[in-house]
């Protein structure tokens, strides 16, 4: 009987960690492609000679917010919706990413962030951090151009 128990539990662990490598594989599927096809519209761009980083923005409209390396080996923020770019800036004219993060730490005392995603709010190239606090999700905006607030909004988190 304890050797049955040997076979059995050992089976249904591999079988469990299987279905849960499955579902990941699955779930991410969708994720994977969008970002696929930010990069491939980022890279149909004029001068641009490779894409460093591709982010998924679901602000007031969805875009792609992407991050790419020129011919002349300048880098630019480029933001497409699905069929034609919104607005492209130069890297070197905004706060990069890591300024972005401490600067929402630091302005709502804050040990950890979400995420921090590029996009662009009423016309304007923003960084939106989303974090948790005080039972809520609170979404903070900032100028990619120089950090200064924006705006700022929550959710009970249910």
């Amino acid at each position: 009987m304890l050797k049955k128990w040997y076979v059995i539990l050992p089976a249904a662990a591999v079988l469990f960690l299987a279905a849960v490598f499955i579902l990941l594989l699955v779930a991410r599927g969708p994720l994977l492609e969008e970002r696929a096809l930010g990069e491939e519209l980022a890279l149909e761009e004029q001068n641009v000679e490779s894409v460093d980083d591709v982010f998924l923005y679901n602000g007031s409209t969805f875009l792609y917010s992407t991050l790419v390396t020129n011919e002349d080996e300048s880098r630019d923020w480029v933001f497409l919706n699905e069929e034609e770019a919104v607005e492209r800036i130069n890297a070197a004219d905004t706060i990069t990413l890591e300024e972005a993060e401490t600067r929402i730490m630091e302005d709502n005392n804050v040990e950890r962030l979400k995420k921090v995603t590029p996009g662009i709010e009423e016309g304007i190239p923003v960084y939106e951090g989303v974090y948790e606090a005080e039972g809520r999700l609170q979404y903070y905006y900032i100028r990619m151009a120089d950090g200064e607030f924006i705006k700022r909004y929550s959710f009970r988190k249910d």
